[in-house]
C-alpha cells in the first residue's frame, strides 16, 4: 500500500518559485511507486478570503475556511488562518489544518523561509520541510528600502520571525536546503543529522531546447515587485547594453507580480520602456515557450536561495547571466552554462550579456553546456533521490 504525504505550502496563487517547488515534489511523489501526494495550501495575504480577518466581524463566527482549488491542473485545499493582519500568527496552527494533514503518513512542508513550519510542528506525525533561504536574507533588500514607521514595523515583525524560525527548525524531522549557501545558512540552527541538500528538478520534457537556436528577447522571469529581485539593477544594466550593442533584443519580463509604478518610471527615464515588456502570470506551458525563444535568460537578485528559474532556463538550452546571489552558484558553472556577475553590478551584467550576444558560436557552446547540466543535475530523476530517501527512511 502507497503511503500517503501531505505537501503543506503557502498560498499556491502568489506565485515565485516556491509553488514551482511543491509542483516539483508533487511529480516526483505522484511518479514514484511508494507514495500518494496531496497539496495543501495555506494563507500569506492579509486579505485572505479563506481567513479570519480583524475588519470582518462576520469571518470571526465562521472560522478560518477550507476552500478547493486547483493549480495546474492539481487539485488542492485551501486553508485560512486566524487574523491574517498579523503577520505572525498567519504561521501559527489552526484546528481545519491539523484535521487535514494528521491523516497522512507524513507532512512536507515547502516554504521560501522556515516560518511556516511551525503550523505543524506540534503534529506527531513524520515532519520536513525544504527551505531556500532565512528570513534575515529573505527581508534584507525590503528593510534597505523601508522607510519611516513601516520600516519600525517590518523590522520588528522581522525580529519575530527570526525567534519562529529558530523554535520551528529543531522540532522538524528533517530539513532540505535548497543549496550550499541555504545549507550554510541553517546549519547553526538545525540539530545535527536532520539536514540534507535537496535541490528542486524541473521537467525536462516541458522544458526543452525548441528546434531554432532562440534570439527574440532577452528574458527574466521573477516576481518583480519583490525588491529581492533589483529589477531596477537589471533595467540599468540594459540600458547600458542598448548602449554598447542598439541591436540588441527586447528584454521581456513574465512572473506572477510585475515591476512596480517606480520601475517602470525608472525605464522611462532611461529611456528603454518602448524595448521592455512585461508578461502577466505566463501559465506552466507558455513559459516554457517563452524559454525556447529567448537568447539569453538573465536574474539580477540580490539574494535567491535557489533559483528554480535558473534551472528551468537551463533546461530550455537558454544560457544564464546571474548576480553572484548565494543558491545560483549552486546551479551555474561560471564560464560553462552562463555567466556568474558580482551583485549590484549594472555593468557586469551588460558586460557578459553583450559577449553572449555578440558571439552566436559561444551562446550556443554554452547554451548546450546548459541542457546537459540540466539532464544531469536538475532532471526530475536526478532530483527526486534526496527525498525520497529521507521519506523511505523515517516512515521505514
Amino acid at each position: 500500500m502507497k503511503r500517503t504525504i501531505a505537501i503543506v505550502v503557502p498560498d499556491l496563487s502568489s506565485g515565485g518559485g516556491v509553488p514551482a517547488v511543491a509542483m516539483f515534489l508533487h511529480q516526483v511523489l505522484r511518479q514514484s511507486d511508494r507514495y500518494l501526494p496531496s497539496v495543501i495550501s495555506i494563507a500569506v495575504s492579509s486579505r485572505d478570503r479563506a481567513s479570519v480577518r480583524l475588519r470582518s466581524l462576520r469571518s470571526w463566527t465562521q472560522g478560518p475556511q477550507v476552500i478547493d482549488g486547483e493549480w495546474q491542473g492539481v487539485p488542492f485545499q485551501h486553508v485560512g488562518s486566524y487574523f491574517a493582519e498579523i503577520e505572525f500568527v498567519r504561521y501559527l496552527p489552526r484546528a481545519p489544518l491539523t484535521d487535514i494533514v494528521q491523516q497522512y503518513d507524513l507532512i512536507q512542508v515547502v516554504s521560501g523561509t522556515p516560518m511556516f513550519g511551525l503550523s505543524v510542528a506540534s503534529l506527531s506525525k513524520p515532519k520536513c520541510i525544504t527551505v531556500g533561504t532565512t528570513i534575515l536574507q529573505d527581508r534584507r533588500s525590503a528593510l534597505a528600502a523601508a522607510r519611516g514607521a513601516g520600516k519600525m514595523w517590518k523590522a520588528a515583525m522581522t525580529q519575530v520571525d527570526v525567534l519562529l524560525e529558530h523554535l520551528v527548525l529543531p522540532r522538524v524531522n528533517h530539513v532540505f536546503a535548497q543549496s550550499e549557501y541555504t545549507r550554510r545558512l541553517l546549519e547553526p540552527v538545525v540539530p545535527k543529522g536532520r539536514l540534507s541538500i535537496g535541490w528542486p528538478g524541473v521537467d525536462t520534457t516541458v522544458f526543452h531546447p525548441g528546434p531554432n537556436f532562440g534570439d527574440k528577447y532577452i528574458l527574466s522571469v521573477g516576481r518583480f515587485s519583490d525588491p529581492r529581485k533589483n529589477v531596477r539593477m537589471l533595467l540599468r544594466a540594459y540600458r547600458q547594453l542598448r548602449q554598447r550593442l542598439p541591436s540588441a533584443p527586447r528584454l521581456l519580463l513574465a512572473g506572477s507580480a510585475g515591476p512596480t509604478r517606480q520601475d517602470w518610471v525608472l525605464a522611462r527615464e532611461l529611456q528603454i520602456s518602448e524595448h521592455v515588456a512585461f508578461c502577466q502570470a505566463p501559465s506552466r506551458h507558455e513559459l516554457a515557450a517563452l524559454y525556447r525563444d529567448a537568447a539569453i535568460f538573465a536574474l539580477s537578485s540580490d539574494e535567491e536561495g535557489f533559483g528554480v528559474v535558473l534551472a528551468e532556463a537551463m533546461a530550455s538550452g537558454v544560457p544564464v547571466v546571474c548576480t553572484r546571489c548565494g543558491g545560483p552558484e549552486t546551479i551555474v558553472s561560471d564560464g560553462e552554462s552562463g555567466y556568474l556577475t558580482p551583485v549590484g553590478d549594472p555593468e557586469a551584467l551588460a558586460t557578459a550579456m553583450r559577449g553572449l550576444l555578440t558571439h552566436p558560436e559561444l551562446r550556443k557552446r554554452m547554451a548546450e553546456a546548459a541542457r546537459r547540466a540540466a539532464e544531469a543535475r536538475f532532471s526530475l530523476a536526478a532530483s527526486s533521490a534526496a527525498y525520497l530517501d529521507v521519506y523511505d527512511r523515517l516512515l521505514s
